[in-house]
């Protein structure tokens, strides 16, 4: 029933209607057997009975209608089978309620719409609060609805926005096979997302890695190119000036007048040269300064971009390994050659990694694919089990039935007992690995927001 310690529970409040409810467990290995209850307040605040208005077998790999119902104001729902309980964890089940009017789409196959011409996917406005044990999302028809934000991925990670929608820009993309996607957050919260892959050749393609570069690092190429407009500036009223002068002095060594002035064009010899300088040629005077310049601001974006770059903690999940605030270099290469050889870099167990996490835009009307960089260790590989039990991290390599405790092992600090409220039992996909960090009290991690893509690997750093 309506018992938070054996359910996952949210309160939320939706306009009053009919709706019908979809439910999934987090984790896609599970099927149970689900009943789902809700709880509102009459008109003078005291709680309604009870309710169960639903019973089916849902699973994690998709949406299951476990009941159609009447919701009118503040209500809580409450998802019962038998692994829920209080705790938010990166296996917590999901539920999103569908407007009955909702005609567009069968949410459980997938729901699609057509939007200023072209067709994406819908993703529903989260409506629970992240301290809910169950995450909760509002599914409405998309009918004139106005776009907030345009993020434009390439690989699942954001590279440039727009206030409209419009159509990928490829020189962002580098050479190679790469997926490129669009996100559109609306005005009602909801989220559109269409995606494709491009094939751009040759991963290795100097014109296309500088280009794509170039476009990804655009703030800096702005601040250079200021730079640039500056010196000119300067070199234009240096020009003028010595023009003047050097008239002015001509005109002192031989007896300034009006008719000697206008002589000053039948000078012949340096003198006249001198004098006759075109901004061009003083230009072309300080030519070194002017290659230097831009040779300079070339190798600083593509050293950046692929080979290493600035990153400040923020943050106290790592102490004490790494200090809030502390400066470190991020160390790309690993990743950038992994890439050039058509593959993803796969970090080795205890790494500790610079993270580029885009965050669950599922339900998720204030943190949309908000781009946050977070630095954890890797505790999870690609393809194992990892069960969170107690505080206790186990790990079941590929193909091993014999658990053991990473923390036991490879003992990276004395003290990594973490928060005992989480319950874990998760399969990492080929592409994910689980990341903790190791001030383990203090930390949002793997845990909470569920394994992470090797894509998005930003890069790794050293204490």
């Amino acid at each position: 029933g309506c018992d938070p310690s054996v359910s996952a529970v949210a309160v939320i409040s939706v306009p009053a209607g009919n709706y019908d409810v979809y439910a999934s467990l987090g984790d896609e290995s599970k099927q149970e057997q689900s009943q789902i209850f809700i709880q509102g307040s009459n008109d003078t605040g005291a709680e309604n009975p009870c309710t169960q208005i639903g019973n089916a077998l849902i699973n994690g790999k998709g949406y299951t209608k476990l009941a159609k119902t009447d919701i009118n104001g503040a209500t809580s729902i409450y998802l019962s089978t038998p692994t829920t309980g209080s705790a938010t964890t990166a296996s917590g089940p999901r539920v999103v309620l569908v407007s009955s009017e909702n005609k567009q789409c069968d949410f459980a196959s997938g729901c699609s719409v057509n939007f200023q011409g072209e067709s994406f996917s819908v993703s529903p406005r989260k409506i629970s609060s992240n301290s809910h044990s169950l995450r909760v999302g509002l599914l409405l028809e998309v009918t004139n609805d106005t776009v907030e934000r345009v993020t434009y991925t390439i690989n699942q990670n954001p590279v440039y926005t727009s206030k409209k929608i419009q159509k990928f820009d490829e020189r962002y993309v580098p050479g190679g096979e790469h997926l490129i996607g669009r996100t559109i957050l609306l005005d009602s919260g909801q989220t559109l997302s269409d995606s494709n892959t491009i094939n751009r050749g040759k991963y290795l393609q100097p014109n296309l890695l500088l280009q794509s570069a170039i476009f990804r690092q655009i703030s800096l190429v702005i601040i250079v190119l200021l730079i640039i407009g500056v010196l000119l500036i300067w070199v234009l009223f240096l020009t003028i000036a010595r023009a003047v002068h050097r008239r002015r002095k001509w005109e002192r060594t031989h007896i300034a007048s009006k008719s000697l002035g206008a002589n000053n064009s039948k000078l012949t010899g340096p003198q006249s040269e001198i004098t006759k300088e075109s901004i061009f040629a003083t230009i072309l005077r300080y030519r070194k300064i002017w290659l230097s310049i831009i040779g300079v601001a070339l190798v600083l974006v593509l050293i950046t971009t692929y080979v290493i770059s600035p990153f400040n903690v923020d943050g106290v999940s790592m102490e004490p390994t790494l200090k809030d605030a502390q400066r470190l270099p991020v160390i790309k290469a690993q990743r950038t050659l992994a890439r050039i050889n058509r593959s993803e870099y796969v970090p080795k167990r205890g790494t500790i990694l610079v993270i580029n996490k885009s965050e669950n835009v599922y339900f998720d009307k204030t943190q949309a694919l908000s781009t946050i960089y977070v630095v954890k260790r890797v505790i999870g590989l690609p393809g194992e089990r990892v069960v969170v039990k107690n505080g206790v991290v186990t790990i079941f390599e590929l193909g091993s039935k014999s658990g053991f405790e990473p923390d036991k092992k490879y003992n990276w600090i004395s003290d990594l007992r973490g928060s005992e409220e989480f319950n874990i039992d998760i399969t990492l996909k080929a592409s994910e690995i689980f990341v903790l960090g190791d001030n383990r009290r203090d930390s949002i991690d793997s845990r909470s927001y569920g394994p992470l893509d090797i894509s998005e690997i930003l890069g790794t750093v050293h204490p």
